[in-house]
């Protein structure tokens, strides 16, 4: 699944590409998830792009937005003529013609240019929403994250304090910090030096102070190298993220700790996820 860093990659550069293109025509090839009348999207221009938490929203000219939430396996492809840009999951399908099986909605322009919303197993969803009630249907998608200036080490000392909970899943709510998913969470509790198990109300103020930067660390560096590429992740430009060459525990169980200090990374689940820690620099308080 992308997180913050993938989609705002996407964000940034689908933006430099479809904005002040006007909507010729929409095709919903599986209405599963994919809540939207084509006819009230024709003759739209596109004003935008935003994103809250790993949302992805493209504004209108009609105050609506159309809003992308990619789970486990969506991804958006521009095409025209010999151009083609990508971004979400990582499959074949960015390279086949398309549209694919995968293809679940076609937005067409008028200068020619094409969109596509694939989605391989439909968790995905795609809404036309009134910008008047995108906050309620977006309630469960935080808009504070690691790049938000509100996110201060006291809002993150709140959000601790509020829940005995595992550390790592406080920091994986979206309805309190959006956007950070497992990568992120493993590698910001290594720089912070901080157990994933560790109940979130018994951590410091320091410790605190500690997650609070290497969240917006680990978060800044995986933007920094556009993402992280897993199998054959491509941004919309077509480059490889970089950030899987620059993972501090995640994906790497049985290997030495990068601090050199005789940890080996081991994994376990937290929360049904794969989790990444050295037992040396990251101890477990009783």
């Amino acid at each position: 699944m992308p997180e913050l860093p993938e989609v705002e990659t996407i964000r940034r550069q689908l933006e430099d590409i479809i904005v002040g293109k006007t909507i010729g025509k929409v095709t919903v090839l599986a209405s599963k998830n994919i809540k939207l009348d084509p006819e009230n999207l024709i003759g739209r221009r596109v004003v935008g792009l935003h994103r809250q938490a790993k949302v992805l929203l493209i504004k209108l000219d009609n105050n609506h937005s159309l809003v992308f939430h990619f789970k486990m396996t969506g991804q958006l492809i521009y095409e025209k003529d010999s151009q083609r840009v990508r971004g979400g999951h990582p499959t074949a399908d960015w390279y086949k013609p398309l549209p694919v099986k995968a293809t679940k909605l076609i937005i067409e322009f008028i200068d020619g240019g094409k969109l596509y919303y694939n989605d391989q197993r439909g968790f995905g969803w795609v809404e036309d929403l009134p910008n008047d009630k995108l906050a309620e249907r977006l309630k469960n998608f935080s808009l504070i994250d690691p790049l938000s200036p509100q996110f201060t080490w006291e809002y993150l000392a709140k959000i601790c304090r509020s829940s005995r909970r595992p550390i790592k899943l406080t920091i994986m709510n979206q309805k309190e910090l959006g956007g950070v998913g497992n990568i992120y969470a493993n590698d910001s509790l290594w720089l912070a030096r901080i157990h994933p198990l560790q109940p979130s109300n018994t951590l410091s103020d320091k410790e605190i102070k500690h997650l609070h930067q290497a969240l917006i660390q680990a978060i800044q560096e995986g933007l920094k190298y556009n993402g992280a590429t897993i199998s054959t992740y491509l941004d919309t430009k077509g480059k490889k993220g970089e950030y899987q060459q620059h993972f501090k525990v995640y994906s790497r169980a049985g290997q030495k700790c990068l601090r050199n200090d005789g940890g080996v990374i081991k994994v376990i689940r937290v929360g049904g996820r794969r989790t990444f820690f050295c037992p040396v620099c990251q101890k477990l308080r009783v």
